[in-house]
C-alpha cells in the first residue's frame, strides 16, 4: 500500500484545531465549576446527594461530549481497503407520517484496516431541501441519485485516516484525475497543487 503524507501546512491546520479544542475544553469546564460552586447545591440539594454527584457528573462531562477533548489525543493514522459501500436513504416521512422538508442519503464505508480491524464510516452526507409539497411528491423530485457515489466510492479503494482529521483520504483507481481536499472536502483536478476552496494543499498519491 502506497505510504502518503498530509503536507505541512495541512499538519498545521490539524495542531491548531487541537489546540482550539483544548482551549474551548478547558474555558467550558472552567465555566461549569464556577457555576457549581457558585449554585450547584441550591440547584440539585432536592436531588440528594446521589442524584446530586450525578448532576455533577453529566455538567462536567458536557465539554468532553461537545468539543470531543481529550478524546482526540488518542487517535492514530491509519490505512485501510473498503470492503462495502451502503447508501442509506431517509424516508422522506417522519414516523407520524408527516413529510419532512428534506430528503437524504448517507454513505457508509466499511473498512478493513491493515491491522486486521473492521470499521465503519460515514463519509458523505447527500440530498435537497424542499418544500412541503415537494416532499409529499417525492416520486417527482429526485435529489443526487445514489448511483453517483456507488461509482465515487468502490469496493478495494484505498482509505488512509489521519491523526485529528476526522474526514477519510479515499484514493480511487478509477478516478484517477480526480483528487479531494482533506481539509474541505472539495473534489480537484489530481494535477492541482492546493485546494480551489479552501487554498490548502493537496495530497499527493505518490511516496515521499
Amino acid at each position: 500500500m502506497t505510504e502518503i503524507f498530509l503536507p505541512d501546512d495541512v499538519k498545521r491546520w490539524v495542531r491548531k484545531r487541537m489546540i482550539f479544542s483544548a482551549l474551548v475544553f478547558a474555558l467550558l469546564e472552567i465555566v461549569i465549576i464556577i457555576l457549581l460552586v457558585l449554585v450547584g447545591e441550591r440547584l440539585f440539594s432536592a436531588l440528594g446527594d446521589v442524584g446530586q454527584m450525578l448532576c455533577y457528573i453529566v455538567l462536567l462531562a458536557l465539554p468532553v461530549a461537545i468539543t470531543r477533548f481529550p478524546i482526540k489525543l488518542i487517535d492514530k493514522t491509519w490505512s485501510g481497503e473498503v470492503t462495502k459501500v451502503d447508501v442509506q436513504t431517509v424516508s422522506a416521512f417522519t414516523n407520524e407520517g408527516k413529510p419532512r422538508r428534506y430528503t437524504q442519503n448517507e454513505v457508509y464505508l466499511t473498512v478493513q484496516r491493515t491491522d486486521g480491524r473492521i470499521v465503519s464510516h460515514k463519509v458523505e452526507v447527500f440530498g435537497a431541501k424542499t418544500d412541503r409539497a415537494a416532499a409529499i411528491a417525492m416520486d417527482s423530485y429526485t435529489a443526487v441519485k445514489p448511483e453517483h457515489f456507488l461509482d465515487k466510492y468502490k469496493v478495494g479503494c484505498t482509505v488512509y485516516h489521519f491523526y485529528g482529521i476526522k474526514r477519510l483520504f479515499i484514493i480511487n483507481p478509477e478516478q484517477k484525475d480526480i483528487t479531494m481536499c482533506i481539509v474541505c472536502g472539495r473534489e480537484n483536478r489530481a494535477d492541482a497543487d492546493v485546494c480551489w476552496d479552501c487554498g490548502y494543499s493537496l495530497i499527493k498519491d505518490t511516496d515521499k
